[in-house]
């Protein structure tokens, strides 16, 4: 290919950039989508959509808390993400409330 259609006539490898993204199509894993051009884990999830994108088993984190969907057992509460901590905040909210009652009782007196 001459170098006056070659995208890349610098480089041998390439030639064509068919999402005019900037990384030639031999070496984009989504030569067609010119948001996307590399899956650094392989989990069929471009690197620039990826919150975890060294991390297979994870793709998403809807609450932002640093938590994958997979592994938060609460992916819409960013407060949450294993199930300890539910049962963490209803004991402290029962300590909370037991010590409560003990003062309004001994303010009785």
């Amino acid at each position: 290919m001459g170098d006056n259609i070659d995208s890349f006539w610098f480089d041998a490898s390439e030639w064509i950039d068919s999402d005019s993204d900037g990384v030639g199509d031999n070496s984009d894993v989504y030569p067609n989508d010119p948001s996307e051009w590399i899956d650094s884990d392989s989990d069929g999830v471009g690197d620039n959509s990826d919150a975890f994108p060294g991390d297979v088993s994870e793709t998403l984190d809807t609450d932002g808390d640093g938590v994958g969907d997979n592994s938060d057992a609460y992916p819409y509460d960013a407060a949450l993400w294993e199930e300890e901590d539910r049962t963490l905040i209803i004991l402290g909210s029962i300590v909370v409330a037991l010590l409560v009652l003990v003062a309004y009782v001994g303010r009785r007196k």
